[in-house]
This record gives structure tokens, C-alpha cells and sequence, in this order.
């Protein structure tokens, strides 16, 4: 069982052994049909953590919640509650909400997302299985509040109320479509030739506009895709350039224009620095020892993030990739191919899935970026997002001035929670004068079709453009995000 997905809805009393508190956790996976529940005390969480860090090195996105602490008198200092002493603050309502929220947010961190290594531990694995107060059970979940549309084109309400609160109804309007769609496919660019124009030609004629492609090493036959390898355009050391990545997507950026699709490009992957790849940064700025490769899931680049020389050598290879010519289109540089270039974003995921340790890296290398491509381009600037909402939305990173995107990176398999906090943010960047881009969504399991048509829905409903992770031949069915027309999920995909 791969658990993908998980919610930790509510809290109770437990009174044997002794009285205790325990937490409903109700997880989604890649084999059952139906969610499951299961109940666990604090201390089993914490010890999970501990569990975690032994074993994997990559650390959890974030730490549960202290260990019994409240605030007294409304200030701010943080008090051990006295159990034996003081029951009724033991079971206080508020503390225990707040524990709740961070520990769901704890728990979701590990399992959702493209990046979610730590499900696949030995540890999380006996967590889910252990005995005690882990008696499987299929909840039974009450309706959304929210009417959710459904494929007849009518709104599934809450039961029993036939659309009508008791109060005001509640009516929800589309607005037609999101203002645009895209769909990532960061390899794209290596997949043999019938293949890339099968999917460039079904995103084109499915009414996508943007497809999102990444700069960094890519192995053979990914995925199963029978594409070819690739080298980074550096190879070797920092600066020793190797342009023949930059050449295949020369060559997909004429296919592109022909029919009608242009390109996000993230200038650098995040998790090239040791966690799924070894690039020449991971092992110039000491975050793995030279020699490595492979998946080793290491978190801390602090180095390469810090290091002044690292940050030169940044804004080196993002000169290089804007300057580089394409022959096919012109002899133009690519900082002028505004009519194949919908953005560039300096890196994917910046800093995820550690401490923030330099706010201002991507806005920095996002300022190089503007001064290449000038005023009027044509070209945008993202910042590449975040590895969910909160870090996405990040004021401390996420609003630099020379990001013209703000995107948000998010895999919640609840699209009507999801969508409506989107979209608060989204009314946070317009007023900045900027626009979000929902750029990295994606579902498996066997609810996978379903809950991609209500994520499309929801965006059309809120009016949010959208790029799902991903499309690629072939798709994953339920065992994986990755979508193609040979699965139910692609009708869904494209039903907006």
C-alpha cells in the first residue's frame, strides 16, 4: 500500500489503558478502492519522526507540532502543560485543534507531492500497520458543503438540501474556461521525435497553450518513455558547457510554434543538487562528495544557496542558455524568442524542502534574467514555486520584484479546499500587479480520473490558469501522476 494522500480530521478520547488522546488519520493509497482510517496517539507521530530521521536523510518539509504546550495570559512565551495536575487544560479544545492542523500539515508533507520520499520508508510503513489503536475502518464522509459539479454538468450538493442551505442558496458560476492551460513535461524535449509531436499535437489541439520543460540531465527511457539521455549544459565542472540539450529544444521550439504552443523553461532543477540527480553544483559546493550519483535524497544545499561564487556561477549559466542562438528560428537568442517563450523561471522549487536559507536567491537570479531579455521582450519571468501552498505563498520569497509569475506547487487531492486558498492568493498577486500560475498539480490513485475533473472544474470555476504534472507517453493510469489519451484521466484532463 503507497499511501499518497491523507487528511487528519478530528480528535478523541480514548480511555483504556489509560485516558489519552487519539487522532483520526484517514489515507488515500494506490491500492484500495476506499479510504482508510486509522487512529494514533502524539507519541506515535513523534515517534515516527525519530524513525524518519534515522533512516532517510532527507528531512521531512516539516517538524510535528512541541510536545504538550499552551499559551498562558494571551503573551507569548510557551508553558509545559502539567497533566497529572491539570486535566481540563490537558483536554483543552484550542490545543488540541492546533495540534490537529499541525500534525495533518506534518503527515501530508510526507506523502504528497512528486518529492514525497519518506512514504517508502520502513518507518512510515510501520506506522500505518502497527497495532494498538490502528483498527482499519472505512469512514463514512459527509457531503461538501460546496456544490461540487459534476460530469452531467449539475452540481452535486450537500445531501438533503437540493441545493438549498436552509439559508441563502449557494450558486456557483463558472467563468467558461481559466485563462490559460498548460501541462508540464520537463523531458519532453528527449522523447523521440513521433512521440514529442503526438503529445505537442494533443496539448494543441486540446486547447493547452504553454507546456513546461526543465534544463538538467535526464536518463534514458524515463518513465518508460524510451527517450533518450541527456547531459546537463554543464558538464564536468561549472561553466564547461555542453549545448546539446539547448539544441533538442531548438528543435521542439519549431515545433512548437507550428502548432501554436510555447514554452515555460526552468533554467535549473532544484532537485539536481543531490536529491534525484548530482549535477556539477552538487559536487562543487560540497552538498554531496565528488563522484556521486544516483536518487540520494540529500535536503541540505545551504552551500549552494550561500556561496557567492555559486551565485555567479548561476547567473553564468542563465546568460549562456539566454544568449545561446537558435539556428532554426532566425539565428535568434533565445532572450528574443518571445514568440515561443511564454516565461523563464531561474529554478524549479528553490530551496524546497529545506531552511529558507536565502530569500532573495531566485528574485536575484529572476533580476539577471530581466536585464538579459530587457523591458519589452515579451518574455515573463516565474519564480519556479514552491513545494506547496504555504511555501509557495511565502511573502519572505514568493512576491520579489522581479518575478512577473508567482506560481504555486501543490499535489492536495481536495480541489475545493485547494482552489479557494489559490485563489485568495490569487488576490493577493493581482493586487501586486503580477499573475499566478498554478503550475504544478497532479493526481494518482484510483480516484485519479475523478478528482482531476474536479480540480479542472474548480479552476474554471476560480478562474485560475493551471499546468498539470504531467503528460507523457505513456501515462501512469492510477500508479502515478503522469497522464496520456490511452487513460480514462485524459477526457477528464481536457473536459475543461
Amino acid at each position: 500500500m503507497v499511501v499518497f494522500a491523507l487528511s487528519v480530521p478530528s480528535y478523541s478520547t480514548r480511555s483504556k489503558p489509560s485516558l489519552h488522546v487519539v487522532y483520526q488519520i484517514v489515507l488515500q493509497d494506490t491500492d484500495s478502492n476506499r479510504p482508510i482510517t486509522i487512529y494514533r496517539r502524539y507519541g506515535d507521530i513523534a515517534a515516527l519522526h525519530g524513525g524518519l530521521l534515522k533512516e532517510v536523510s532527507a528531512t521531512p518539509l516539516y517538524s510535528p507540532p512541541p510536545k504538550s504546550t499552551f499559551k498562558l495570559g494571551g503573551g507569548d512565551a510557551q508553558l509545559p502543560l502539567i497533566h497529572a495536575l491539570k486535566p481540563c487544560a490537558w483536554l483543552d479544545q484550542v490545543f488540541l485543534e492546533q495540534r490537529r492542523w499541525a500534525l495533518e500539515r506534518y503527515l501530508r508533507g510526507l506523502v504528497q507531492g512528486r518529492h514525497a520520499i519518506w512514504k517508502n520508508s520502513n518507518a512510515w510503513k510501520e506506522f500505518i500497520s502497527q497495532p494498538g489503536d490502528s483498527q482499519l475502518s472505512f469512514p463514512t464522509f459527509p457531503k461538501s458543503a460546496l456544490p461540487i459539479p459534476t460530469k452531467n454538468g449539475q452540481a452535486d450538493h450537500p445531501q438533503g438540501t437540493n441545493g438549498n442551505t436552509g439559508q441563502d442558496s449557494v450558486t456557483t458560476t463558472a467563468t467558461n474556461a481559466s485563462p490559460y492551460i498548460g501541462a508540464n513535461s520537463y523531458y519532453l524535449h528527449t522523447l523521440p521525435t513521433a512521440n514529442r509531436n503526438a503529445v505537442l499535437s494533443q496539448l494543441a489541439n486540446s486547447g493547452f497553450t504553454v507546456v513546461r520543460i526543465f534544463i538538467n540531465q535526464v536518463q534514458a527511457n524515463n518513465k518508460g518513455s524510451g527517450n533518450t539521455a541527456y547531459n546537463d549544459v554543464e558538464v564536468g565542472s561549472v561553466g564547461n558547457w555542453d549545448d546539446t540539450v539547448l539544441q533538442a529544444i531548438d528543435s521542439m521550439m519549431v515545433e512548437c510554434k507550428a502548432v501554436g504552443l510555447k514554452l515555460i523553461i526552468a533554467l535549473h532543477d532544484r532537485y539536481s543538487l543531490g536529491w534525484d540527480e548530482v549535477d556539477v553544483y552538487a559536487t562543487t559546493y560540497g552538498i554531496v562528495p565528488v563522484g556521486s550519483t544516483g536518487d540520494l535524497g540529500v535536503t541540505d544545499a545551504t552551500n549552494f544557496y550561500n556561496s557567492n561564487a555559486a551565485q555567479i556561477a548561476m547567473d553564468a549559466r542563465i546568460t549562456h542558455i539566454l544568449n545561446h542562438v537558435n539556428t532554426q528560428l532566425e539565428n535568434k537568442p533565445w532572450k528574443e524568442l518571445s514568440d515561443v517563450i511564454y516565461a523563464f523561471e531561474p529554478e524549479n522549487e528553490s530551496q524546497g524542502y529545506m531552511d529558507l536559507v536565502n530569500p532573495s536567491w531566485a528574485n536575484d537570479r529572476a533580476g539577471t534574467i530581466k536585464n538579459l531579455i530587457g523591458t519589452n521582450s515579451g518574455i515573463l519571468v516565474s519564480n519556479g514555486g514552491g513545494v506547496d501552498i504555504a511555501t509557495s505563498t511565502d511573502s519572505t520569497w514568493a512576491f520579489g520584484s522581479n518575478f512577473d509569475i508567482v506560481c504555486v506547487h501543490d499535489y492536495s487531492t481536495d480541489p475545493w479546499t485547494t482552489i479557494p486558498t489559490v485563489s485568495d492568493a490569487n488576490g493577493q498577486v493581482l493586487d501586486m500587479g503580477k499573475t499566478l500560475l498554478f503550475e504544478e498539480w497532479g493526481v494518482e490513485g484510483s480516484s485519479k480520473a475523478s478528482t482531476i475533473y474536479a480540480y479542472v472544474q474548480a479552476c474554471n470555476d476560480y478562474n485560475i490558469p493551471w499546468c498539470y504534472w504531467e503528460v507523457v507517453i505513456p501515462g501512469a493510469g492510477a500508479a502515478s501522476y503522469e497522464v496520456w489519451t490511452t487513460e480514462p484521466s485524459w477526457s477528464d484532463l481536457t473536459s475543461g
